[in-house]
């Protein structure tokens, strides 16, 4: 089993109420061959499945598998992740959990090996900061 190793959180960062927020993804699209690394089964530390996929069209799509216990089954839920490249890193975008399902989430990509991706989420209170001193819009 390949593992995502989360420095913070994963998918469920973007539920928390310290998260970054953006309007859109920014950056370049990432190369084919960063996309396809990412493709295949992942597990976290959590006993959580991830299932990823890319598309013809270059769009990267990542199941999610819960077990809901109202419905006694499992789920699966789908979301598009924008993977972009910014500088010498790529970035994973989600969709947010907030109210209107408009804003991203995203997260920093610090190494995708054989066996294990390891990524890391922005620090709310860093971001919170260069708002406040005007070098950041938000």
């Amino acid at each position: 089993m390949r593992y995502i190793i989360l420095l913070q959180l994963l998918v469920v960062a973007s539920i928390g109420c310290n998260q970054v927020l953006i309007d859109q993804p920014f950056g370049e699209p990432v190369s084919k061959e960063c996309r396809d690394a990412l493709r295949g089964t992942w597990s976290d530390g959590n006993g959580n499945l991830f299932q990823v996929e890319t598309t013809d069209e270059g769009r990267t799509i990542l199941g999610i598998t819960k077990w809901d216990s109202t419905k006694e089954s499992f789920v699966t839920v789908n979301a598009i992740v924008h993977v972009m490249q910014v500088g010498e890193r790529p970035l994973l975008f989600f969709r947010g959990e907030e109210k209107d399902g408009t804003s991203y989430s995203f997260l920093w990509l610090s190494t995708i090996e054989r066996e294990s991706i390891n990524v890391r989420t922005p620090i709310a209170a860093r971001f919170k900061e260069l708002v406040k001193d005007g070098r950041l819009s938000g």
